[in-house]
């Protein structure tokens, strides 16, 4: 008996077990399409993986680019390149600034009849404008000529009498030149009128001439 079953568990072990050629090649052949679909998936994976980060780093790229490009314009607004066909901005001079300043003042600042307070050579604001405009800028212009002038029956009337603040090129004053077009003159000043105040000239060049662009005056409380 003992040997009986001794044998039937020999027999029936794994190891025995036998399975036809055919059976193994139907396995094989199926085992194979699902090793030959892993690679291709993984395949296919590595490359979306791969595009990705392609997409990735041009975004990257191509924002850095961006933004270098807003920060050079941004860094250029003072300084702009010459048109094309635009000429060098000649150099503008202390003494070239300083006659500029003068010859403006001196057709601003006009002759009046004693009694009316009329302007003797002008009966006009538009023609007092036109002799200041080789001087300054006609925003300029006018904004003096307003707070100096007014029309009245045909006469150009002075209302404003105590001057216009000016620099005092006998004394120490500030010239500066902001970028190739622009140009500060600039001087601090002190009397009994005005009290503390500053005297701001602007200058620049357009249409190849320079002129006066800004003429403001800065009160300091004190």
């Amino acid at each position: 008996m003992m040997k009986q079953l001794s044998r039937f568990r020999k027999d029936s072990s794994l190891n025995q077990l036998h399975f036809p050629k055919e059976k193994m090649e139907n396995v094989k052949q199926r085992v194979k399409p699902i090793r030959s679909k892993t690679f291709i998936f993984k395949k296919t994976l590595s490359f979306a993986t791969l595009s990705i980060l392609l997409v990735i780093i041009g975004s990257f790229g191509y924002h850095s680019l961006q933004s270098e490009r807003t920060d050079q314009s941004e860094g250029n607004e003072l300084t702009k390149p010459l048109e094309e066909g635009e000429q060098d901005p000649i150099e503008l001079k202390e003494k070239d600034a300083e006659n500029l300043t003068k010859q403006f003042i001196s057709v601003l600042v006009q002759e009046i009849d004693e009694p009316g307070n009329n302007v003797i050579k002008y009966h006009s604001k538009s023609a007092l404008l036109k002799d200041l405009e080789p001087y300054a800028s006609k925003e300029t212009a006018s904004k003096w000529v307003d707070s100096f002038y007014e029309e009245r029956d045909g006469e150009l009337h002075m209302y404003r009498l105590h001057g216009i603040p000016t620099i005092d090129f006998g004394n120490e004053y500030d010239f500066t030149k902001e970028d190739e077009r622009f140009y500060t003159l600039s001087q601090e000043k002190h009397n009994e009128l005005n009290g503390t105040h500053i005297v701001n000239i602007h200058f620049k060049y357009t249409d190849k001439e320079w002129l006066i662009s800004e003429y403001d005056i800065e009160y300091i409380k004190e």
